[in-house]
């Protein structure tokens, strides 16, 4: 059954009998008096105090796969009770997590268009949280900016799970697909493993290095909406900003070497200084296009100086 805002406001209000774990729940205010929360496309996201620490409450306005599975003690079942009338209603599952302080990416990229630095810092740091989570044998689904937040020590850290791949889902659907700014165009319910984050992974992390060499990138492409680069104009062979980019990494060193190896889950990876492009999509049978041939544009780095 489909929930709404109202509905859960009217429960977070006041939750006297209305949970079976939490208790009356102590909710942030904004600072005109009501309630902090913010609605994403199937949930509304609350701010509580609950057993003296700051919490995420997240409640979702449809029903969602595979939620019990994702986050595990997480998810609180059945735990909050919402009236459909004013006397029915049912008991429906949410989620409490710990709330992580700070800005998401998309915001501090914004606010740092024209800092160079701090660009560089945040393409690092990206490629260092990138290449921990390749080596995972999970993925996060939908992986974007505004799902990494960086938090006051400059530390990045992911947040909504609700597309994740685990390897128990092996050979199931997603009700998931990603946020098409940001995934590859052939990404659909069937489309569903340990590689869906390659593409963006790749995306965001060549965005903000050519952010870091270049910040007037921003001024002839989108970073509003997308990351300079959007996806199904990269897999055509028609991003300009692509275009623009590749010679740049050249002509300023970024891209030192070009080397393909094969892991027995058939693996490419195109390593460029700092940058780590998994490309396992470049061969996957779910893939529309070639990446190829601006690999080998790389290749012959040695053109510019390179290895």
């Amino acid at each position: 059954m489909l929930k709404t805002v109202p509905q859960y406001l009217s429960a977070i209000i006041d939750t006297y009998g209305l949970t079976k774990t939490l208790g009356v729940i102590d909710f942030y205010t904004k600072p005109d008096g009501g309630i902090w929360f913010i609605v994403g496309n199937n949930s509304v996201i609350f701010r509580i105090r609950h057993k003296g620490e700051c919490k995420m409450l997240k409640c979702y306005t449809r029903g969602k796969q595979n939620m019990r599975r994702i986050y595990g003690s997480q998810c609180l079942r059945e735990e909050l009770f919402v009236h459909s009338d004013y006397l029915r209603g049912e008991w429906v599952d949410v989620v409490l997590c710990d709330w992580i302080e700070g800005k998401n990416l998309h915001q501090v990229i914004l606010d740092n268009l024209g800092n160079p630095s701090v660009m560089q810092d945040l393409a690092d740091k990206f490629d260092k949280m990138a290449l921990k989570l390749l080596s995972e044998e999970w993925a996060h689904g939908d992986l974007k900016p505004e799902n990494i937040i960086v938090s006051p020590d400059g530390e990045l850290h992911l947040i909504d799970f609700d597309a994740m791949f685990r390897p128990e889902f092996n050979g199931e659907q997603s009700d998931e697909i990603g946020t098409a700014a940001f995934q590859h165009p052939s990404r659909n319910s069937d489309f569903f493993d340990k590689s869906i984050d390659d593409f963006p992974i790749a995306l965001i992390s060549t965005a903000l290095h050519a952010l870091a060499l270049d910040p007037t990138l921003a001024e002839r492409y989108d970073v509003t909406d997308m990351l300079l680069m959007h996806p199904k104009e990269i897999v055509s062979h028609k991003s300009k900003a692509l275009n623009e980019i590749i010679p740049l990494f050249a002509e300023r060193g970024k891209a030192v070497s070009y080397r393909r190896w094969h892991d027995t889950a058939g693996v490419a990876v195109l390593n460029c200084g700092n940058l780590v492009f998994d490309s396992r999509k470049v061969a996957c049978k779910h893939c529309v296009g070639d990446f190829n041939s601006f690999a080998e544009l790389f290749a012959a780095a040695n053109e510019y100086g390179g290895e």
